[in-house]
């Protein structure tokens, strides 16, 4: 009798756990998983993924004073929606705020803030760029590139150029505004080690430069040293 009733009353735990389990989410903006503080594009692209076992979900996203109803589709325990904000953002200090529940009416909460939205003024970049890995090795296949990584405080046109310490110039790589290499927020572009040329640089330092709208908004350097 003890472990019949110890048996209902596990399923009865379990049950309970089902019901009241809240689908998880995750949010990038523009491609990128974004933490407060970032900046943001005026008109940004939010992709939202909600996992729950307790499906369909419904969700409402709200940035600013806009409320939009997401529409989901579904992909084993996963539920996937994309949304674009089409009327530009003022500049300003903004919340990301998503709100979902699953069948049982489980429901969670996801909210970003601040985030900054500017569109006036030079653009400019938050801290240094970085980069990695460093040294890096062109020819090696685990390590093919060196990865490159900015913040931007708004969308830019933007070029990377990359020179050795004598000042000549290897490559230049060009991002266009809203893009990623010159989007508002965090950007991550790649240089493979080689010369405008083709030619795999040989070891040494070189220094990369970030232009964003015709300014130097940040640089660095970078080392090859192949193996």
């Amino acid at each position: 009798m003890k472990k019949t009733i110890i048996a209902v009353l596990m399923l009865l735990l379990v049950i309970s756990g089902c019901a009241f389990a809240r689908p998880t989410l995750s949010v990038k903006l523009n491609g990128v998983t974004a933490i407060p503080g970032d900046s943001l594009s005026a008109t940004p692209r939010i992709e939202i993924i909600a996992t729950t076992t307790t499906g369909p979900v419904r969700a409402t996203l709200e940035v600013g004073s806009a409320l939009t109803n997401l529409t989901f589709v579904q992909s084993g325990n996963n539920y996937y929606a994309t949304a674009e904000i089409t009327t530009a953002l003022a500049d300003g200090i903004f919340a990301l705020t998503i709100e979902a529940a699953d069948a049982t009416t489980a429901e969670a909460v996801y909210e970003l803030t601040p985030l900054y939205v500017r569109t006036a003024g030079d653009p400019a970049a938050i801290g240094a760029p970085l980069c990695y890995p460093n040294p890096f090795d062109p020819g090696n296949a685990a390590t093919p590139t060196a990865k490159i990584g900015y913040t931007l405080t708004r969308s830019a046109n933007v070029t990377l150029s990359i020179h050795d310490l004598a000042g000549t110039l290897l490559v230049k790589q060009s991002y266009a505004a809203g893009v990623n290499g010159g989007s508002a927020g965090y950007n991550a572009v790649t240089w493979d080690g080689r010369s405008a040329g083709g030619n795999v640089a040989g070891n040494g330092i070189y220094v990369y430069l970030l232009i964003a709208d015709g300014k130097l908004v940040g640089k660095g350097k970078v080392t090859v040293l192949k193996r």
